[in-house]
């Protein structure tokens, strides 16, 4: 089960504007199956992996594979309609869902955007208890 993407654009620029979303996932097996999943889809689908902070090579993590089991942030390339783009995403795994922020721009305002859109989708956090969905919280700044 999922529940609605939420959307927050900012203002257009280029004809497509910078946007980040947040999803909730259901999802009971856990981060790591999550990622493997995630990662099939996005092979099948022809999107580049750019940095995952949970493989070898660590490039969104300094060098070093996160060893965290219920955060993940990866970044990623493709092809949508006929305008390349750049995505980022930071997912977190808590009572049996995964809470995801995902933010994108054209590839060729990555380099002016890429860091806000890190900062917005890396403040994703989730508050709550056993008893209680965790509800999702971003800094928008």
């Amino acid at each position: 089960m999922s529940w609605p993407t939420i959307p927050m654009p900012s203002d257009p620029k280029y004809g497509f504007p910078p946007s980040v979303n947040v999803m909730v996932v259901a999802n009971d097996k856990g981060m790591a199956d999550y990622m493997a999943t995630e990662r099939l889809n996005m092979k099948m689908n022809g999107f580049t992996i750019v940095g995952d902070d949970h493989s070898d090579d660590a490039k969104l993590n300094g060098g070093k594979a996160s060893t965290a089991d219920n955060d993940w942030k990866i970044e990623y390339v493709a092809i949508a309609g006929n305008t390349p783009m750049h995505w980022y995403a930071h997912g977190v795994f808590s009572n049996n869902r995964v809470y995801i922020a995902t933010g994108g721009v054209p590839d060729e305002m990555w380099t002016r955007y890429g860091s806000q859109i890190k900062d917005c989708v890396n403040s994703l956090e989730t508050t709550g208890t056993a008893q209680t969905a965790p509800i999702p919280a971003m800094s928008l700044g």
